[in-house]
């Protein structure tokens, strides 16, 4: 959809592994919330296997200079050669984000790191999606690690095992989304001959030499099972494909019982064809999508006890565990699962059972969407998700909501209080209509703000609130005062005698209230005051009030981020002023003095763009405002006109 808001995923490769098939997922879960751009590199002469796929689902692909930390850049000239390809890779990709008019920036790999420096040129969010753990070589580790933990954004990973090796980012952990798979309906039997397989990618440290030096030695206690290896190594890399066809030569001479197939359409196939798969990794795998999808297609894993394999495979349960490297734990584990179909079953069954209950696509989906939207909106929030069907809607207010809101915002100093901002000008205004020895209330006080501007004044001031969490902060600002000073209570039901005022003020109050609540409130204002006494009142003028919705990544429920409900101008005013029985009431525009000049104009530009947490009335959720939240929202961003405030008279 043309009016859903771009975001580049940058991606390191052009297969279709582990990481590529998750990478697809990532994409189409996200078609309804936004637009996905992929930019994939063409530094590697790929076959375009995912942006073929890619591009057969809809989804736009983009090939070009993605710089991707390769082997062949960690030395000395090799750093000199990524830094060049690097600047050339963040022009293009700058001038693609603008084209696309992108709102935010994916890494998809802690091998791009060029999607910071992208985002913070063009002041975009960015999410680093990890999946890697990184050992060698260590001062590259150190790199990838600090750079993750300070970087601006938020900071994804694959899985638990990601996360420790990362540590804590800025103070706190970082987002974990495990991969998921999708379950197939059937299961498809063992096949009759025992079988085990090696799928994934041919690198140094995935184990394939490994899997062919145990398979020996399997072979003499089982030499009617086959051994196969499906997978390649990384484009233009012979030395890893020399190696194993060597090795297998040395082992199996005349193919009797091991064989390399190379890479194969449908990995799946290959799992449902043998008894167990083995994913014997030399080094901590982070998170192994083919462990996943050989569970879901009930079978059997032997895999190394390390990484984020220990976090799908149970030992004993639903596959064995073996120490990294160690070729006769190997050995030993592929010759009891291959001499015991029923065991291979049963591992395979309550592998297939624990997929579908914490790894299947769904889940994945489920969280990833809440992950998707809450980065997108700048929020804390960790494994929530909006439901597929929960729409677009605009919040009800009822008198719980607001004072929920209010309480959260005082408690956790999100308040953006205008009296905060103004309230010496407020204050100003309203001496020119106060008693010099009388009693002023503010009503809808907050924390106290006005109440201590106006003190300045010589006022005797009292205060009430519907939030007992702004009272409290009120109380702690005045602490001289006495509790009947300052009271918790509705302003459609006040708690103060009759013809106790002199001069009533609602500052920032009107905007936030139903029509029903304002025709009681300004009766009750009525009772309270004394006859003669003063109704002060200050609101936005004519105010857009979509300028500053948020949309809540949860539920979907939309509403102002300062609670506004209702547009007033001068003439709306005056007439609800006289509706209510007042006399000689009076509406006027007044650009306050601290919304005029450089200084108010960086101070009111600062409050839009810092970050503020935010509580939705409607599912409780809780996220970080941000500049995005209104443009996504679908706000206009006029200027502001000069302020609106009413004077009456009670008679």
């Amino acid at each position: 959809m043309n009016d859903q808001p771009t975001v580049l995923v940058l991606h390191p490769s052009d297969e279709l592994y582990g990481a590529d098939r998750s990478l697809l997922a990532l994409v189409l879960a996200v078609e309804g919330i936004a637009r996905a751009v992929v930019v994939l590199p063409n530094d590697l002469p790929y076959q375009a296997r995912l942006s073929s796929v890619l591009i057969a689902r809809g989804v736009k692909v983009l090939v070009g200079p993605l710089p991707v930390v390769r082997r062949r850049y960690l030395n000395g000239l090799g750093l000199v050669t990524w830094g060049m390809a690097s600047l050339r890779g963040w022009i293009w990709l700058v001038r693609v984000a603008r084209r696309e008019r992108a709102v935010g920036i994916i890494s998809n790999s802690g091998g791009i790191l060029v999607g910071v420096a992208v985002a913070a040129a063009l002041r975009r969010p960015h999410l680093w999606y990890l999946r890697e753990i990184v050992e060698r070589p260590v001062w590259f580790r150190g790199v990838l690690r600090t750079m993750a933990r300070l970087a601006p954004g938020r900071v994804a990973v694959v899985s638990n095992a990601v996360a420790q090796w990362l540590g804590r980012v800025r103070g706190r952990g970082p987002w974990v989304l495990h991969n998921g798979v999708d379950i197939p309906d059937r299961v498809t039997p063992l096949p009759d001959r025992p079988t085990a397989v090696f799928v994934g990618r041919l690198n140094d440290w995935k184990g394939q030499g490994v899997f062919v030096e145990a398979a020996r030695a399997s072979h003499v206690a089982r030499p009617g099972a086959l051994y196969r290896l499906v997978g390649g190594p990384v484009p233009g890399d012979t030395r890893t494909a020399t190696a194993l066809r060597s090795l297998i030569s040395e082992v199996d001479p005349e193919g009797r019982f091991i064989e390399w197939v190379g890479e194969v359409p449908d990995a799946r196939a290959a799992m449902r064809d043998a008894w167990i798969v083995v994913v014997p990794s030399l080094r901590p795998d982070p998170f192994p999508n083919v462990v996943l999808e050989a569970m879901s297609e009930a079978r059997a894993v032997v895999g190394s006890s390390a990484g984020g394999i220990t976090e799908t495979v149970v030992g004993g349960t639903t596959g064995i565990l073996c120490r990294p490297g160690d070729r006769s734990e190997l050995a030993a584990a592929m010759t009891e699962l291959l001499g015991n179909r029923e065991e291979a079953v049963r591992y395979g069954e309550a592998g297939r059972a624990r997929a579908q209950a914490l790894f299947s696509r769904e889940a994945f989906v489920g969280k990833w969407r809440a992950l998707f939207s809450a980065w997108l909106a700048g929020s804390p929030i960790r494994d929530r998700h909006r439901p597929a069907s929960a729409a677009v809607h605009d919040v009800v207010w009822d008198e719980t909501k607001v004072s929920r809101f209010w309480d959260f915002a005082s408690s956790h100093g999100t308040a953006d209080y205008f009296s905060s901002v103004y309230g010496r000008d407020l204050a100003d205004e309203i001496v020119k209509v106060a008693r010099p020895d009388g009693i002023v209330v503010d009503l809808g006080c907050g924390v106290g703000d006005l109440m201590l501007e106006l003190r300045r004044h010589g006022l005797t001031v009292r205060g009430v609130d519907n939030s007992p969490d702004s009272i409290a902060v009120a109380r702690t600002r005045l602490s001289d005062l006495d509790a009947e000073d300052l009271k918790v209570g509705s302003l459609t039901a006040l708690p103060l005698p009759d013809d106790s005022v002199d001069t009533a003020v609602l500052i920032e109050v009107v905007e936030h209230m139903s029509e029903n609540d304002l025709r009681a409130m300004l009766a009750e204002v009525m009772r309270v005051l004394r006859p003669g006494g003063h109704l002060f009142l200050s609101t936005p003028n004519d105010e857009d009030l979509t300028a500053e919705r948020l949309p809540c990544p949860r539920c979907g429920a939309r509403f102002h981020r300062m609670q506004h409900v209702r547009r007033w101008t001068s003439d709306s005013m005056v007439a609800f002023l006289q509706s209510g029985g007042f006399r000689f009431a009076q509406a006027y525009e007044r650009r306050l003095a601290g919304e005029s000049g450089l200084d108010s104009r960086l101070r009111r530009r600062w409050r839009t763009l810092r970050d503020r947490q935010v509580r939705c009335p409607d599912c409780g959720a809780i996220w970080n405002r941000s500049l995005a939240l209104s443009r996504l929202a679908g706000g206009s961003r006029r200027r502001p006109r000069p302020h609106l405030l009413a004077v009456a008279t009670r008679p």
